[in-house]
């Protein structure tokens, strides 16, 4: 950043521009980096390959056979849209409500384990971590944070780009025979 090469800014001539954004640099975000072109459709190829070519569609298509298959349980729920934005469905948590369904996140993930599919419990908080014991954080008048519900009562669905609709209906499969009963 702001040196110069026969009077033009470096970054700025080639097909592509790159800049670190290293500890050490003059800008930084501590890593990373700036990819610089005049070529769109290099760029969309470059930030196909940066994010391991992932399909946001594929995402969206996983979350909505999911929610199709298995939001009719009484006491599952799933992620709603906001009216004013669009998700990019990166990760597909279903949500179990404790005062209509008896099955624990756990009973879900260990029934998907023993068919061998993977899956997990939402993100443990951050106030639950060792680090992080006694620091303050916000919840409701209830007594109990967004992040503690969403970890007591949520699941991570098996939702990569690369699941393929006869691997998804396996563990829809799983969880409406062995755990939601039927």
């Amino acid at each position: 950043m702001g040196s110069s090469y026969n009077g033009k800014a470096c970054g700025s001539f080639g097909k592509f521009g790159v800049y670190s954004y290293n500890g050490n640099k003059i800008i930084t975000t501590s890593g990373g980096g700036m990819l610089l072109s005049d070529d769109k459709e290099a760029l969309d190829k470059a930030l196909s390959w940066a994010t391991q070519a992932r399909d946001p569609a594929a995402r969206r298509a996983v979350f909505e056979r999911y929610q199709e298959a298995l939001g009719d349980v009484s006491g599952v729920g799933f992620m709603p849209e906001a009216p004013y934005g669009r998700c990019n469905r990166w990760l597909t948590v279903m949500s179990l409500n404790p005062d209509i369904i008896f099955v624990k996140p756990m009973d879900i993930i260990n029934a998907l384990a023993e068919e061998n599919i993977e899956s997990r419990p939402v993100w443990k908080p951050m106030h639950l971590q060792p680090l992080f014991a006694g620091c303050k954080y916000f919840t409701h008048e209830e007594g109990e944070s967004v992040s503690d519900k969403l970890f007591s009562t949520g699941v991570c669905l098996p939702s990569g780009s690369s699941l393929t609709e006869e691997e998804q209906q396996r563990v829809i499969r799983v969880v409406r025979g062995k755990v939601l009963g039927g």
